[in-house]
């Protein structure tokens, strides 16, 4: 933002933005990986935050109901189901966030990625330490963000699957 309270963006080659973009800023009290994409129109204008692109995910792939303890800390894992609108190879590693409002934590390790389903599609799978995610007796869901990277555009995810956390 400078002096004049409006945008500006450059292109990777360096010309001056023009027209409609996507880009992250993180205003103040909005910690990194935090933020999601925002749609910028025009020049002065006020942006709009994206509206993410619902993903299918699955905690605790394979295990139906999805429990989480609270008395310990383990790795759940997380997948994201790719397919032919997502390829999960796009999917930014530093921008994947998991938890209570899906802003809690990082994953542990990069995805491990394979077509888990069957699908003939890749899918990823990310690991995140339950002590990090903000769950508490009652919760019903967890949810999962990140940022895709598709054909020169950043664009928002978001995924939520049923869980049961158990004290």
């Amino acid at each position: 933002m400078n002096g004049f309270g409006r945008i500006v963006l450059v292109a990777v080659l360096g010309a001056a933005w023009a027209g409609t973009a996507t880009a992250s800023i993180s205003p103040p009290g909005c910690s990194m990986g935090q933020c999601l994409p925002v749609v910028l129109t025009g020049v002065g204008t006020t942006p709009d935050q994206a509206t993410p692109v619902t993903v299918v995910i699955d905690i605790k792939p394979g295990q139906s109901p999805n429990k989480i303890w609270l008395n310990r800390n383990y790795a759940i894992d997380v997948a994201v189901f790719g397919s032919s609108d997502l390829s999960v190879l796009g999917i930014l590693r530093g921008t994947v966030t998991f938890g209570r409002t899906g802003f809690e934590t990082d994953p542990v390790q990069y995805p491990l990625i394979r077509d888990i389903n069957s699908d003939g599609f890749y899918d990823a799978i990310y690991r995140f330490m339950t002590d990090d995610c903000g769950f508490y007796p009652g919760n019903e869901y967890g949810v999962w963000r990140g940022v895709l990277w598709k054909g020169g555009t950043a664009v928002s995810l978001l995924g939520v699957d049923g869980l049961v956390v158990m004290p």
